[in-house]
């Protein structure tokens, strides 16, 4: 299993001054679990899976 993030729009401001605004941000809790495919694992080629250690989203899939 996995997260996939999902995407927010943040804005933090202070006394009517925008300090921070991102209007994509990726946040885990708000995405959704998704199962990785038996076929990613074929005993016949490694495959790996890099996972973002801060959102739980995949960063990238090799296979050899």
């Amino acid at each position: 299993l996995y997260n996939i993030p999902g995407k927010a729009n943040v804005s933090i401001s202070f006394r009517g001054k925008t300090l921070f605004e991102d209007n994509n941000m990726l946040f885990a809790q708000f995405g959704s679990t998704e199962l990785l495919v038996d076929d990613l694992f074929n005993k016949k080629v490694n495959t790996r899976v890099i996972f973002d250690t801060v959102t739980g989203g995949i960063q990238k899939i090799d296979k050899d």
